[in-house]
């Protein structure tokens, strides 16, 4: 397992899915996006495709260019699947923004259950390793 510490997130590979475990209480930014994405490069490589968890159940608010450097194709390259974990109407609400309007271009779904999640992106996850 490979981890790193950037300031709204811990984000680690382990057993072929990267997780994004947002802190409590965040403001996510731009800069904080941008940051998550170098991390993702970092942890899985920066031509390969990675399936994403992002644990969004403590956060308090995401600011529209995050949510939308996150639906520009350079950053999707890297995506093969994307799996948001979600339980407050605040991390609600952010997750179907992003879902709505942002419009990802690869497969992305909100999840209140976190093994739900899981099982979901190892589907991916085996299409990706196919390749």
């Amino acid at each position: 397992m490979k981890s790193l510490e950037i300031r709204a997130a811990t984000v680690t590979l382990d057993d072929g899915i990267l997780r994004v475990q947002l802190r409590e209480r965040v403001h996510y930014t731009l800069v904080d996006a941008k940051e998550t994405v170098a991390a993702q490069r970092a942890l899985v490589g920066p031509d390969d495709k990675a399936t994403v968890l992002v644990d969004m159940r403590g956060i308090n608010a995401s600011d529209a260019d995050a949510r939308k450097h996150f639906a520009t194709p350079e950053v999707e390259r890297g995506n093969a699947a994307v799996a948001l974990v979600v339980d407050s109407p605040v991390s609600k609400v952010i997750g179907n923004f992003f879902i709505g309007l942002d419009k990802p271009a690869c497969p992305t779904k909100l999840f209140t259950s976190e093994p739900d999640a899981i099982d979901w992106l190892r589907g991916f996850r085996q299409a990706v390793t196919a390749r």
